[in-house]
């Protein structure tokens, strides 16, 4: 669901792995009752950022082959080529997501809303099945609508300009949270899924789990470079490089694990994984001293072969223990073929997946403040990531619409038709605004009655300058104030707007307009200044004198469309089709 901190955060999980079972959010003060347990598990989810809920998402290391354990590689899906498929879906419908919230033509207030993602891990579905098959049983909903609304134009208009604020806010920070998500699920695709050349280092770090403050750090094994080795046992590091010992003068600290790649089947998007196998830690260094035990479980940290993508992920925990025993199997995938993330969300997105993606998604910070290393430490970091992510997304819908202030929203085409949004305010500022081009025309009608005697003298040719500038600017300004009902009466007058939308249609937006009010109420009395200004010799024509108060009517007009822009006063929304 929404919220404050990176938008959105994790209100609950079913089916969870055991690595997240296994944490218990208790464990420091020795559990509890069942509804505190729920309760502190909830917060516990609540914390988890983004990364870490992907992470424990597609963790499907665990999940049972086969129910009848005749499980064949050759005939069912490894556990990484279902999470591959998995994520990648998710990342892009997301995306998607993300373009849809910007084609709704007036912003809501969702307060609470949620997104659900799922998918089958009941079993490893059949190689023989279609991919497309697979990815529907992917699913990406949003539900929730206990405290929403759904807003309509209609219903936008007859709202206060506070209310109408209120909902711009509000729908500023769910679609930002939908950014977010989606560029978390791409982020994590793109770090775990999308080496080709493998893997250079692997580091296995043990950790004891705390459930009220950071996990203490234990010990650490570095696998560089990465190759097959059967089982061994390897002693634990510390963070200067020496042994790690039970206690003073007690064991070595050491942790047993085995290195094999697994290639995978022709026509597979994954040539191979590597596997590692931890098996157990012996000889572990006591924790917590209230119990006399450590609540060990292991983090495995991978980095590519260029540098530029690093993953982690975890196993569950061992609570209450020295000498832990896991048996699991971790793996790193490596892609058969490249680009599949980006052919993937420039199809939900146009231009959003146009390489180089690796300043937009920077791996985990976590990963990068553990190694330390200020050489690694500069680069793209989350901040510059999501912002490029966001400017993306802003692009890609930007072509579609005839200008960024309007909005062409091709999820409302019927028939052939697409639907513009255009401004308006409320009835007394219209007629103050039609008032106010009346008499430009008029006033720039007089100076061009009798264009040859523009050269007579130099006050007249300024004026007539002024006037031949004012009335375009009139007649485009005008033309985004009148009533839809009437410019489709008139063949001309409707094609001329859909020119105008085309070419500038940023007129349609009160802003744009208020500024242009306020350029022909400045040419309008910079003009008077003029011709006050000139010799006493000269002849003045007698309209000049009407250029003051008309441009301090323009002046006038143009803050109150400002007004209008910045939810001082009201809006109105007035829908435009366009065959």
């Amino acid at each position: 669901t929404n919220s404050v901190c990176e938008g959105f955060r994790l209100e609950g999980f079913e089916g969870v792995p055991e690595s997240v079972k296994t944490m218990n959010p208790l464990i420091d003060v020795g559990g509890g009752r069942e509804k505190v347990m729920k309760r502190a598990f909830r917060i516990m989810l609540q914390r988890m950022s983004g990364a870490e809920i992907f992470m424990h998402f597609i963790d499907v290391h665990q999940m049972p082959k086969h129910p009848r354990g005749n499980y064949s590689p050759d005939e069912f899906l490894t556990p990484v080529e279902l999470a591959e498929l998995v994520l990648r879906e998710i990342a892009c419908r997301l995306a998607a997501l993300a373009v849809a919230c910007r084609h709704v033509p007036v912003p809501q207030k969702w307060i609470g809303s949620s997104v659900a993602l799922a998918f089958d891990c009941g079993q490893l579905p059949i190689r023989a099945l279609p991919e497309q098959r697979i990815c529907e049983m992917v699913k990406v909903h949003v539900f929730d609508w206990g405290r929403s609304e759904l807003n309509t134009p209609e219903n936008h208009n007859r709202l206060t300009a506070q209310e109408q604020k209120s909902r711009s806010e509000f729908w500023t920070y769910y679609v930002g949270g939908i950014d977010r998500l989606a560029w978390e699920a791409a982020r994590a695709y793109w770090n775990r899924f999308s080496s080709t050349d493998g893997w250079k280092e692997v580091c296995l770090t043990l950790f004891d789990f705390d459930s009220h403050s950071e996990n203490d750090f234990i010990g650490r094994v570095l696998l560089c470079p990465l190759k097959e080795s059967p089982e061994r046992t390897v002693p634990l590091l510390d963070a200067y490089g020496h042994e790690v010992r039970a206690s003073r003068g007690g064991p070595v600290a050491a942790l047993t694990f085995s290195v094999e790649f697994h290639r995978l089947p022709m026509g597979s998007r994954l040539q191979g994984a590597w596997r590692v196998c931890i098996v157990r830690a012996q000889d572990l260094p006591t924790c917590n001293w209230t119990y006399g035990s450590t609540d060990a479980f292991v983090e495995m940290t991978a980095t590519c072969m260029q540098r530029c993508r690093r993953f982690r992920q975890v196993s569950s925990v061992k609570a209450n223990t020295l000498q832990p025993e896991w048996n699991e199997t971790l793996e790193l995938p490596q892609a058969a073929t490249p680009g599949l993330l980006e052919v993937g969300l420039s199809a939900s997105c146009h231009g959003l997946g146009a390489p180089p993606l690796w300043p937009m998604f920077p791996c985990e910070e976590l990963i990068l403040n553990r190694i330390g290393n200020p050489a690694t430490l500069r680069g793209p970091d989350d901040a510059s990531g999501f912002a490029q992510w966001s400017g993306r997304l802003e692009a890609s819908v930007r072509p579609r619409r005839a200008h960024p202030a309007m909005v062409q929203d091709p999820s409302r085409r019927v028939t052939g038709h697409s639907v513009s949004l255009i401004e308006h305010g409320s009835l007394p500022t219209r007629l103050v605004a039609y008032l106010g081009a009346l008499l430009s025309c008029l006033l720039s009608f007089l100076w061009l009655l009798n264009p040859l005697a523009a050269w007579a003298a130099r006050a007249d040719t300024v004026a007539y300058i002024i006037a031949a500038l004012e009335l375009p600017l009139t007649a485009a300004t005008l033309l985004f104030e009148v009533p839809q009902h009437c410019i489709l009466r008139y063949r001309c007058l409707d094609r001329c707007q859909d020119l105008f939308i085309a070419f500038s249609g940023c007129l349609a937006k009160a802003f744009s307009r208020g500024l242009a009010h306020l350029l022909q109420g400045t040419l309008w009395i910079s003009g008077w200044v003029y011709l006050l200004c000139m010799p006493a010799g000269e002849t003045l024509r007698p309209p000049w004198h009407l250029m003051l108060p008309i441009g301090l009517v323009q002046l006038f007009i143009g803050v109150l469309h400002l007004a209008i822009h910045f939810g001082i006063m009201s809006t109105k929304i007035v829908r435009k089709a366009h065959l």
